[in-house]
């Protein structure tokens, strides 16, 4: 498991490419790829159990 440091560091340097690309593309496009790339992430680094756990806690944590 990452540190908190290497989350913190990771996220930073998220926030700054996300930045960089809102110059250039509209935030639904961004917002669009970063969520596919989550679940995909997820669908492939977690079993199945923690992928339906997770895919589950996201869809329940909507709004209505």
């Amino acid at each position: 498991m990452s540190t908190d440091y290497e989350l913190q560091d990771v996220y930073d340097a998220y926030a700054e490419l996300s930045a960089e690309l809102l110059e250039m593309y509209p935030p639904e496009a961004i917002a669009g790829v970063m969520v596919a790339q989550a679940l995909s992430f997820y669908r492939t680094y977690l079993s199945p159990e923690d992928y339906e756990y997770i895919t589950t806690a996201i869809y329940d944590s909507r709004k209505k």
